[in-house]
């Protein structure tokens, strides 16, 4: 690796028997907390779908997670940079407890909607306190960390739906009691996920520094180059991966495919993106970041657009093990790229700026795709997928170089704080 740190030697993988203690700390408190937000959401979907919410409110109830917490990510961010991240895992994980809980008392649009944005507001709060940590570590751990990271959050997204199909299958049904017992489990998840960010140990403070931290605007980080394809593709990645979770179940009752074949079928992407994120490192010796993204959003582009065609679960599975594959690498590869790039001080700041992108594309396609489904139904919402990571794969096939080795600058070449 060049770079400050090329004096270490070449580093190697980060294996499981010498894993930071710090990241066993974020991988399980990861595998936690996704079990209880891939519970959650779903199953608000199919309490929607209880009380006859139209395909354009269910839309705008998901456009609501990411309503609040884009407005704040990137305070939380300057928080991170600060020294709170252990802050912000317990509070987040706080929020996300209250949140599963409002879910399963509320039954009206409105109150769903209320619901949603304080879920999403805890797991953000919660995401970028564990990225702030991991970002703490020698950048030679980076590629490593993030792709085990992310591959623990694919674990928590199998398990998650594994657990609502199976909760809904005990109760024989998808109504308003049965998805109340799921979010209940929900909240379980997240009340043993606060418990572990209370005991997070050692990291309360900020990495030690000469001076306290200026504040770091976003408008410079945005300037350097790749920036904006990078937070281009995170987006596309993770709203399609988020409209997946709430528009299968209703593709499934139009397809007339059951909850419990959803939940597995979200498992197996969940599992295959799993699976992908482990190799994180072993593709980057072999391919450029930007090939990778490329392909892989080509795929899960192609993946998504066919789900529509057919009511056969093998073939849907099928399909889901390619959106799997395409999805998985987008955001450890793009968490890690970000985070080199940007000086150390703005670690937080820029990590925050990568999830208010997401979170505008999680305000802005859901509320599109909602207003297509109410229009003609689930279909048009894997097209518009399709079409959206489609685009990514371009954008990332000409960041080109911009995406592939990156050089985080040195304190004469950082942007200014505040400029």
């Amino acid at each position: 690796m060049r770079g400050r740190r090329a004096g270490r030697g070449r580093p190697g993988p980060v294996s499981p028997r010498r894993l930071p203690r710090v990241l066993v700390v974020v991988l399980l408190l990861a595998t936690l907390s996704q079990i209880s937000l891939q519970l959650a959401r779903p199953l608000v979907s199919y309490r929607l779908l209880a009380v006859h919410a139209s395909g354009t409110a269910i839309g705008l109830v998901a456009a609501a997670f990411a309503v609040t917490p884009m407005v704040l990510a990137l305070r939380m961010g300057a928080l991170a940079d600060r020294g709170w991240s252990v802050r912000l895992l317990v509070g987040g994980c706080s929020v996300m407890l209250l949140a599963d809980a409002g879910l399963a008392v509320g039954t009206a649009p409105a109150q769903l909607a209320v619901g949603s944005a304080a879920l999403g507001l805890g797991q953000q709060a919660v995401m970028i306190g564990m990225q702030a940590l991991l970002a703490q570590q020698r950048d030679d751990l980076h590629d490593a960390s993030f792709g085990w990271f992310t591959a623990a959050i694919s674990l928590g997204q199998v398990l998650g739906p594994l657990l609502g199909g199976l909760t809904l299958t005990v109760r024989d049904g998808a109504g308003l009691a049965a998805t109340r017992d799921g979010l209940i489990v929900a909240a379980g998840c997240a009340a043993v996920a606060l418990a572990v960010a209370v005991a997070t140990p050692g990291r309360r403070r900020a990495a030690p520094q000469s001076a306290p931290p200026a504040r770091t605007s976003a408008w410079p980080l945005l300037r350097l180059t790749g920036v904006v394809p990078g937070l281009l593709v995170s987006l596309t990645v993770l709203s399609c991966t988020d409209l997946l979770s709430v528009y299968l179940p209703v593709l499934g009752e139009h397809l007339g495919v059951g909850p419990a074949a959803v939940g597995a079928l979200l498992a197996i992407r969940a599992g295959t993106s799993m699976v992908t994120r482990l190799l994180t490192a072993p593709l980057l010796r072999r391919f450029s970041r930007a090939t990778l993204l490329a392909a892989t959003a080509a795929l899960a582009a192609g993946c998504a657009a066919a789900m529509p065609f057919t009511p056969s679960v093998p073939v849907l599975g099928l399909l889901m093990v390619g959106a799997g594959l395409g999805l998985g690498l987008g955001q450890p590869l793009t968490m890690t790229w970000i985070v080199r790039l940007v000086p150390a001080s703005a670690r937080g700041t820029a990590l925050a700026l990568r999830i208010t992108g997401n979170r505008l594309g999680q305000v802005t396609v859901p509320a599109v795709a909602g207003g297509l489904a109410g229009l003609a139904g689930a279909a048009p919402v894997f097209w518009l997928m399709g079409a959206l990571l489609a685009a990514s794969a371009v954008a990332a096939g000409r960041a080109g170089d911009a995406l592939g080795p990156v050089r985080r600058p040195d304190s004469a070449g950082a942007p200014t704080p505040g400029g």
